[in-house]
């Protein structure tokens, strides 16, 4: 469960102090004020629970920059190869590599194997910020994503 306006929950100090010094009325009565200016707040933080779907995203993001040791495609595709049977009903891995620009090369699939690296990239520099937020575009809100980053820095 989260709360939309969890910063409304700082008004409980000051209503409960208004309540302990103002309105002081031995008993149940003030219980049942207390639980009501409890419910009041706690209805304008405006809770909401989410339902998750079953399975999860993980995304792979692979460094193609010339900075990267010689084996590291090799490890990557070794890697991405052990991840493909560990998904569970649900699931789904994708593969982004980059380098300068991010490419996508194997879509959010859950049964899709992957085929290798096949995307033109730009290997003179690499942009970690630019994967990250494609990465992001591409795991939908409602659901529960990873990232796993392949790079040396």
């Amino acid at each position: 469960m989260t709360l939309v306006f969890p910063q409304v929950l700082l008004a409980l100090l000051p209503l409960g102090l208004l309540l302990f010094f103002t309105a002081r009325i031995a008993g149940p009565p003030m219980w049942l004020r207390g639980a009501l200016v409890l419910c009041l707040v706690l209805a304008l933080a405006q809770p909401e629970l989410r339902v998750r779907a079953a399975g999860s995203d993980v995304l792979v993001l692979v460094d193609r920059s010339r900075s990267m040791p010689p084996d590291a495609l090799a490890r990557a595709s070794e890697l991405i190869g052990l991840l493909e049977p560990q998904r569970r009903p649900g699931d789904r891995l994708g593969v982004l590599s980059f380098g300068r620009a991010p490419r996508v090369e194997s879509p959010l699939d859950a049964r899709a194997r992957f085929s290798g690296f096949s995307a033109a990239i730009d290997a003179e520099a690499s942009d970690l910020s630019a994967a990250l937020d494609a990465a992001a575009e591409l795991i939908p809100p409602a659901r529960t994503g990873r990232v796993l980053v392949l790079s040396d820095g």
